[in-house]
């Protein structure tokens, strides 16, 4: 983590608020400008955003925000007067993300942050103040204390230390810090507490969020009165109070929960009031540490025989910080989401296109940048067009423009609705550049269920599109064969020719339908009744005039049970 000082004299605080504000922080440690008796420090580490809203034991545990106070004045043990008065903390000064700080009045009332009752309570002195630092997981420090006795006599300046025991929310959203000091000598069997107020003040249309940490309070230690005390070197740590914020304006965060992605900078301010004199504002930028990697794709496939079912594979996601795991956060786009390994499946209620979206988050809640998942659909459309042959299109389904170089089958199935396991293999097309396709299948004798399956596309890469796999049943027909015969090949308008020919297999009753092709359409030139035999048999009057020639063909239409039949194309030509 990245850590910023902030060290100025009180002469030179205006001169440096103004060129900290005019100049951003470099990554070179600034200056030491405490060259004088008035003296202070003010340091806000770096938090890892994702982090719990409660401390664990886990090992590399973040912290949310940890606020570190110091009075780095050589004379702070003898002048109170020179002891640090407050801290400011202004969290969200960013455009970028931001840091924001819950409504305190939000939050459930009493102890929220020492992790547990029972932690809160493990928060001792031990046996002369130095276990504070260890057993406290809300904050800690030392400071000075002005002892006055009851019974007149010259004050003392004694040092002491403490531990914040729990952050707790009261009515109204009033916040305090709840410490345990033991000063040296001074207190014999147990620990004085007391208070120390932490302010808020929520973000407005133009500012953000603001948190006051008073360091001055007034103690009561046997054998003396009220004693005023200064937190001269304090650690605290606000977890769950201060959190991320979305994008753009910044307004109060809701406690316990994460809004946006972390993995990036995140810019705050500080300001200082070094024991009541002077106030310097300072940026400050903050890395945020410890973020996975983004998921890195390996796969966005459909499922073989399952258009709407589409396998998600990534290589194994690994957590940045050592103790913590990984995991894969895939948000499908259909309103489900799912946190899993490197792969997992999903089936779509439809094949609408979508987006999904694929985040590494790791145990502590950190999560990586976001990889964008397109998937396309698709349409397809299928009939037959002859007896043995299926034609159709495969278009996108979105724009209606054909998808060029797909390959598309067709089976034989049970039912409409059976597997494609449970299905024979008749014959494969590759789609055209317009999308169209034709499928050559081996003639029926008897109708059959044929599934025509388009597979779908993978995708490797988050730039290029997947595409859902479409499947689209039909109804093939046994084709009749139907013959065609003419009996003068050459005459003159007016005559009659005889048009003739078989049905196979036999089709005694049936209408065969004559045409002639005529001023650019095929139109009705008469009709015939196939016999018992087969046959069938009719009368045709050559009238076309400025025709030197006329194409005949008989057309048997399509039945419940049979596909439509049309015969080999006969030429008549006219002699004038």
């Amino acid at each position: 983590m990245r850590r910023r000082h902030l060290r100025v004299s009180a002469p030179l605080a205006v001169l440096v608020a103004v060129s900290m504000l005019a100049t951003p922080p470099v990554a070179a440690a600034p200056q030491n400008l405490c060259d004088g008796p008035f003296c202070a420090s003010v340091e806000i580490t770096t938090f890892d955003a994702g982090a719990p809203t409660q401390p664990t034991t886990a090992a590399g545990q973040p912290v949310n925000l940890n606020l570190h106070v110091t009075d780095t004045s050589s004379t702070v043990a003898t002048d109170p007067a020179r002891w640090l008065a407050e801290v400011i903390v202004r969290p969200g000064t960013s455009s970028a993300k931001t840091m924001a700080v819950a409504d305190p009045a939000s939050l459930p009332l009493g102890s929220y942050l020492a992790g547990s009752s029972a932690t809160a309570a493990s928060c001792a002195p031990g046996l002369d103040g130095s276990g504070y630092a260890t057993s406290c997981p809300a904050g800690y420090g030392t400071g000075h204390v002005q002892l006055t006795p009851i019974i007149p006599g010259s004050p003392t300046i004694a040092p002491f230390s403490f531990g914040v025991q729990s952050v707790t929310t009261g009515l109204n959203g009033v916040v305090a810090a709840n410490l345990s000091i033991w000063i040296p000598g001074t207190t014999l069997l147990f620990p004085i507490t007391a208070t120390t107020p932490i302010t808020f003040n929520p973000a407005t249309a133009n500012a953000g969020p603001k948190l006051e940490l008073s360091v001055k309070l007034d103690l009561q230690p046997p054998p003396y009165g009220s004693s005023p005390a200064s937190l001269n070197d304090l650690t605290l740590t606000l977890n769950g109070l201060v959190s991320e914020a979305a994008t753009g304006p910044v307004s109060p965060a809701v406690p316990f929960l994460r809004h946006t992605l972390v993995c990036t900078d995140v810019t705050s301010s500080v300001q200082v009031n070094a024991r009541g004199t002077q106030s310097v504002l300072a940026p400050v930028t903050q890395t945020i540490n410890g973020c996975p990697t983004a998921p890195q794709l390996t796969s966005v496939a459909p499922v073989p025989g399952q258009p709407l079912a589409v396998t998600f594979a990534a290589t194994p996601p690994v957590a940045a910080v050592p103790g913590r795991t990984a995991s894969i956060e895939w948000v499908f786009g259909d309103g489900a989401k799912a946190l899993t390994g490197a792969t997992t499946t999903h089936t779509y209620p439809t094949s609408n296109a979508v987006l999904a979206l694929a985040t590494v988050v790791d145990s502590a809640g950190v999560r990586s940048t976001t990889v964008q998942v397109r998937i396309a659909g698709s349409r397809l459309r299928v009939k037959q067009a002859a007896g043995n042959r299926i034609t159709g299109e495969l278009a996108d389904q979105d724009t209606g423009q054909g998808v060029a170089g797909q390959q598309v089958d067709a089976y034989a199935c049970p039912s409409r609705n059976a597997p494609l396991s449970q299905c024979k293999p008749l014959g494969t097309g590759v789609t055209r550049t317009s999308g169209s396709y034709r499928i050559r299948i081996p003639e029926v004798t008897k109708k059959v269920t044929v599934v025509v399956a388009y597979a779908g596309t993978a995708s490797k890469s988050a730039t290029q599109p997947a595409r859902f796999g479409a499947q689209r049943s039909l109804t093939v027909l046994p084709q009749p064969d139907i013959t065609l015969k003419v009996s003068e090949k050459r005459v003159h308008p007016g005559a009659t020719v005889r048009l003739s020919g078989k049905v196979t297999p036999g089709k005694k009753g049936k209408t065969v339908r004559l045409q002639g092709f005529i001023r650019g359409a095929w139109r009705s030139i008469g009709k015939a009744t196939v016999s018992q035999q087969g046959t069938y048999a009719a009368s045709y009057v050559v009238r076309v005039p400025k025709q030197p020639k006329v194409k005949v063909r008989a057309f048997l239409p399509g039945t419940a049970a049979t596909f439509e039949a049309t015969s080999p194309v006969k030429v008549i030509r006219i002699q004038r």
